[in-house]
């Protein structure tokens, strides 16, 4: 119900109250006739709409309905013979038991709200508070009416026997009503509670006012007195429409909870009044005075002894409520610590994204597999890598690299037999491991399928992938002796596979051994190198065609160990990138270089320019222009004598990088080459999005040129495409005079090679490009 129908509605009720109020107090027969069964039938209405929407007490709500109804039809029938008929309703006995029904439905109402209510409430305690209540009713109904009239109750007549229902349902009615406040020691009373409450007290005040009146012939129809009787029936009609509007929140009974009647007896207290309301009405008696407190007082003694026992019964409920919980929380603790356990377990030994066994679980289990190995068994490990998934990521996003990776999974797991144990290590690395008397052959047919089962083509979201994998392969005890070592070799024959080419499996063998531990001791070596002890720049010159002018050279690091002797630029560059020495070993070669060029422009004032080779992790170095910067500076040297030589593959896995760098290095003057041109990805994006000066053809494509159709085109377009972008060309690895023709008739602008000088120490190119031949001058080569 909205408020502003709650209110209209209120506003009407009481303003028809207002009307028949001045009516009863004008003591108009004729409309207080006419206006009271009105009035009570709105009561009515308004009652019943109540039971219709109430979900609680509804028999309750439908009593006082009938209350309300039943004075209606009472107060229609006194008006008719009243008016109609000309007959004093007065004279006629059937009025009054007619007029007893409002008090039945009343005295009903509150009965069944008792009942109802008795749940809530210690039985014990209920006992108590009924018995005295019930006492002190007795005692003041007979005080009252019965003790000086004794004769009345031998008489008996209808009139008499009316009288007594009245004043019992009235008693019962205020009984009820004292026995709910009392009971609501841990509750407060609800609004709409207080208003019924309020306005049965208001009925049965007016009814035992009317039962004095009759008594004592003083009674006048329609007077103020059936005012209040309609007020009674009002409030009642107002609580209801109280409870549609803000209805009543039940308070649900927790069964450790105390029940509504425990606490503190104070408020059966106010049966002491009860005496001193006698006092006043029928004067001081000794006998009844004592009776009534002691009515109190063994009420208090004895609710003393029951709200002990209610307060025991709670704490004991509590205990057992608290143990229940407590051994709920155990039970679903424990349960919830075994699936803790099963999840760890899971956890433990299971790869998060695939489902298949993760690192630790493998490991675990293959150190079972060496031990429970029999003499003649051989346990075979497979180490399997996905190659160029980095490119997957980078290109479609880790969504659709883990999701490759799950396809992956679930080819294995579907293909793998029973006798195999897969896992994922992690990344792209998956393992597997068996143990059996395998031959080789038997392995190599394994690892074939291996690698075309990962080979079929998948589609992952819209994508269409086809992934190749790397196999490396190693054997217990036939390649290692323990655990580790097995997985060490497995990953190095891994490795070994994908350097060769793609899609390939490989067996660890006695070469892989030799290759790995040679290239452990360059470590070693080269992370205890003295540089300027051990490494030395060796210098190739490059020239134009066809003049043949010297116009640059490119700075070469050798390396010359005191335990090894000289080790290949190939073998120790790759290890030093690896390691990460790369960076010491490039800053101390930029800075000879540089030293150097200044020395050879200056003594022979020439404007050669230096080719520095850049590893990518010198790129990706914080320092790596302040670093050139400050050599620069430091021996006085134009940046445009500087050329740095970045290789094709570096400048297209690190795009972002490149460019701010190159941008970088444009901007100082230096010049910049893409190293092995030709063998890479050979991008036109690149080259027109980086500040690039020259292309240096890779050697391969310059070894067949003669021979080669293919290649002799490839670098035709190479030279073409160069000088469409305003770029020079220059030949990597020149070595006989059929491939320097050749690039001269294809255009290319500069050469290097052994065809002119192999690379050569700082004094002997010095002495003999330099120091012999004028600055600038054309060198003549003979053919």
């Amino acid at each position: 119900m909205t408020k502003k129908n709650y209110s209209w509605i209120l506003g009407l009720l009481w303003g028809c109250f207002i009307i028949y109020f001045i009516v009863v107090f004008q003591q108009s027969n004729f409309w207080g006739n006419l206006l009271s069964p009105i009035a009570a039938l709105g009561a009515y209405m308004i009652l019943q709409y109540v039971y219709k929407k109430v979900k609680d007490f509804r028999t309750s709500w439908l009593m006082a309905a009938l209350a309300c109804l039943s004075w209606a039809l009472v107060d229609l029938l006194w008006g008719i013979y009243n008016l109609g008929f000309g007959i004093n309703p007065e004279d006629l006995t059937l009025f009054m038991y007619l007029y007893l029904l409002p008090n039945l439905f009343i005295a009903l109402a509150f009965g069944i709200f008792l009942i109802k209510q008795q749940k809530k409430w210690n039985l014990y305690q209920l006992i108590l508070d009924v018995i005295a209540t019930a006492s002190a009713s007795a005692s003041v109904i007979w005080i009252l009416f019965f003790r000086d009239q004794f004769q009345l109750l031998v008489a008996l007549d209808l009139e008499t026997i009316a009288t007594f229902l009245y004043i019992l349902t009235d008693f019962f009615a205020i009984s009820a009503i004292f026995l709910v406040y009392i009971s609501k020691r841990t509750n407060n009373l609800s609004s709409t509670l207080r208003l019924t409450i309020l306005g049965t007290l208001v009925y049965t005040g007016a009814d035992l006012h009317y039962i004095y009146q009759s008594f004592n012939d003083l009674y006048i129809p329609n007077s103020i007195i059936d005012a209040i009787y309609m007020a009674g029936l009002f409030i009642l009609a107002s609580g209801g429409l109280l409870e549609i509007y803000k209805p009543t929140v039940a308070s649900s009974m927790i069964k450790s909870s105390l029940p509504e009647n425990a606490g503190s007896a104070k408020k059966v207290r106010l049966l002491l009044f009860v005496p001193l309301f006698l006092a006043y009405m029928k004067g001081f008696n000794a006998a009844e005075m004592l009776f009534l407190i002691g009515i109190v007082i063994v009420h208090q003694a004895l609710s003393g002894y029951v709200q002990g026992a209610i307060q025991k019964e709670y704490m004991l409920k509590q205990e057992k409520e608290m143990n229940s919980l407590l051994e709920q929380g155990i039970k679903e603790r424990t349960q919830e610590l075994l699936k803790a356990n099963q999840d760890l377990d899971i956890l433990a030994k299971q790869d998060y994204l695939t489902g298949l066994f993760n690192r630790r679980y493998f490991l675990k289990k293959l150190d079972a597999m060496i031990v429970e190995r029999s003499s003649p068994e051989t346990v075979a490990l497979f180490f399997m890598d996905l190659d160029r998934f980095k490119i997957v990521n980078d290109s479609y996003g880790h969504d659709v690299g883990d999701k490759t990776l799950i396809e992956i999974a679930n080819r294995l797991k579907g293909w793998k037999s029973p006798a195999m144990l897969l896992a994922r290590l992690g990344g792209d690395e998956f393992v597997i491991t068996m143990k059996g008397e395998y031959d080789k052959q038997d392995i190599e047919e394994i690892a074939e399928e291996i690698i075309k089962l990962c080979h079929i083509p998948m589609t992952i979201d819209t994508y269409q992938l086809q992934v190749t994998i790397s196999i490396g392969i190693s054997l217990y005890p036939i390649d290692a002796s323990d655990r580790n070592t097995l997985m060490k070799y497995a990953d190095i024959a891994m490795y070994h596979a994908k350097g060769q080419d793609h899609q390939q499996y490989a067996f660890f063998n006695t070469y892989l051994s030799n290759k790995v531990q040679r290239k452990h001791e360059l470590e070693l070596l080269l992370k205890k190198a003295d540089y300027h002890q051990e490494f030395e720049l060796y210098y190739q010159p490059q020239f134009s065609i066809p003049q043949g002018e010297l116009i640059g050279i490119e700075a070469l690091l050798r390396w010359k160990s005191k335990e090894k002797g000289m080790i290949s630029p190939g073998e120790f560059i790759p290890i030093a990138e690896e390691i990460g020495s790369i960076v010491k070993i490039g800053e101390w070669v930029m800075e000879k270089a540089i030293a150097q060029i200044a020395e050879w422009n200056k003594q022979y004032d020439l404007n050669l320019k230096m080719g520095i080779n850049i590893s990518p992790r010198q790129l990706n170095s914080l320092n790596f222009m302040h670093m050139f910067d400050s050599f620069i500076q430091a021996y006085d040297i134009k940046p445009e004598w500087l050329d740095i030589e970045i290789t094709e593959n570096s400048a297209m896995n690190n795009e972002s990088t490149m460019e701010e760098m190159f941008t970088a290095l444009a901007n100082r003057g230096a010049s910049i080459s893409i190293d092995d041109f030709g063998t890479g990805y050979s991008s036109l994006s690149y080259i027109k999005r980086f500040d690039v000066n020259r292309l240096k053809i890779a050697k391969p494509l310059i070894d067949n040129i003669s021979s080669n159709h293919s290649d002799r085109q490839i670098v035709k377009a190479i030279v073409m495409l160069a000088k469409a972008m305003a770029i020079k060309t220059i030949a990597e690895g020149v070595e006989y005079q059929d491939q320097l023709d050749q690039l001269i008739n294809l255009g290319c602008d500069e050469v290097q090679g052994f065809f002119y000088s192999r690379p050569l120490p700082a004094k002997e190119l010095e002495k003999i490009y330099l120091s012999v031949n004028e600055a600038n001058k054309i060198v003549q080569v003979n053919s």
